[in-house]
C-alpha cells in the first residue's frame, strides 16, 4: 500500500516511471503531461547552512535578483545560513538556483521544485530571521539516509527500539515521495 504526499499540481507520468518505490527528487524539467497546459511557473525551496558573515549584503543581494527576475516569496538569512521559499517563471527560478549556487560554492544545496499555475506568493519578504527557533548549533547535522535506511528507522522508531523524533513540516506545495508501508 502506499500513501500519497503530493500536491495536485504535480504530475506523476514520468516519475512514476522511476524504479525506486522509495524515495525520489522532482527533477528540473517541464511537465510532460500532455493532457494538460503545460505550467509555467515554479515553487522552489530550499536551505543553505554555512556561515554568512554579512547578514544585511546577502540580504540586499538576494532582494536584488529577486525584485530582478519579478520572483515573490519569502527569504530568511541568518549567521548561519539562508531558507527559501520562493515562486516564479521556471527560467528565473533556474537563474536563481544558479544564483544560490555561485553564492555557496562549496555547498551541496538541495533544491525542492513544483510546478504551478501562477505565483504561489503574492509579495516577496527578505529579512534577517533565525532559521530554527531554538538555540541549535546547525553545524552539527545528522547522517544522510538511503531509502532502505530510511525504512529500517522507521521501523525502529515504531518498535521502540529508537527514540528519534520524525516531524514533517511540509507546506501544501511541498511533496518528496511515495512511502511504502505507512
Amino acid at each position: 500500500m502506499f500513501r500519497r504526499v503530493v500536491t495536485p499540481l504535480t504530475s506523476f507520468a514520468r516519475l512514476a516511471a522511476q524504479p525506486s518505490p522509495h524515495v525520489f527528487t522532482v527533477p528540473r524539467l517541464h511537465s510532460t503531461n500532455t493532457h494538460v497546459p503545460p505550467l509555467k511557473f515554479r515553487v522552489l525551496n530550499f536551505y543553505v547552512i554555512a556561515p554568512i558573515g554579512n547578514i544585511e549584503h546577502e540580504m540586499n543581494c538576494h532582494r536584488q535578483v529577486l525584485v530582478s527576475m519579478n520572483m515573490f516569496g519569502r527569504v530568511y538569512v541568518c549567521a548561519d545560513g539562508i531558507n527559501a521559499q520562493v515562486s516564479g517563471v521556471i527560467e528565473s527560478c533556474d537563474s536563481y538556483e544558479d544564483f544560490v549556487t555561485s553564492r555557496f560554492p562549496s555547498q551541496q544545496i538541495i533544491f525542492k521544485r513544483d510546478l504551478a499555475p501562477e505565483h504561489a506568493f503574492p509579495t516577496l519578504k527578505v529579512k534577517a530571521k533565525r532559521l530554527v527557533p531554538f538555540d541549535a548549533d546547525l553545524g552539527q547535522r545528522g547522517i544522510s539516509l538511503s531509502p532502505v535506511q530510511w525504512k529500517q528507522k522507521l521501523d525502529d522508531i515504531a518498535a521502540g527500539a529508537d527514540n528519534t523524533v520524525v516531524l514533517d513540516v511540509r507546506n501544501s506545495y511541498e511533496w518528496v515521495c511515495f512511502f511504502r508501508g505507512l
